[in-house]
Order: C-alpha cells, then structure tokens, then sequence
C-alpha cells in the first residue's frame, strides 16, 4: 500500500529551525534524511517505526535516520501519514 505523507506545521518549523542552525554539510545530511524518511513512509509506514507514545497519542510511533528522528501517527482509514516532529536524532 502506497501513503500519502504529511506534516504538521510545528513539524515543518521544527525542520526548518534544524536547517537554520546547520552548516551547510549538516542541512545536506538533514535534507536527505528527511527525504529518505519520507520515501519510507509513503511505502511503509504501517510496518515501520518503534511504538513511542506520547500524551494523547498512544499510537505515536518514532523513526530515526539519523541526524534525524520523527514522530509520526498513521490513519490507516484514509493512508495517510503525519509527521508529528522532526527532532534531532543525537538529542531527541
């Protein structure tokens, strides 16, 4: 099954903000990590990821690729994959 991918907004500024505070090697390492993340989960992001639940979200899960980690929830209903955070995968 093929999942459409998406993010939320604190995610993107998260993303954006890791990129802000990058040298330039760091913001290539960080963008193909993320492109290499979203590729996973449009192709399996029901079979990916370690259970990380969080608050009102207990089917949370956590996937690292480092220098990133994401949360991310599934809605297996409409296949679609959201990215919760974009977090540092040396302090997340």
């Amino acid at each position: 099954m093929r999942f459409t991918v998406g993010a939320t907004r604190t995610a993107q500024r998260q993303l954006a903000d890791l990129c802000v505070r990058a040298d330039s090697q760091q913001r290539r390492a960080i963008t193909a990590a993320a492109q290499r993340l979203d590729m996973a989960l449009a192709r399996s992001a029901d079979t990916i990821g370690a259970p990380y639940p969080a608050g009102r979200l207990p089917t949370a899960k956590r996937l690292v690729d480092p220098p990133l980690a994401i949360n991310f929830i599934l809605h297996q209903s409409s296949g679609r994959a959201v990215v919760l955070d974009f977090l540092d995968a040396s302090n997340p």
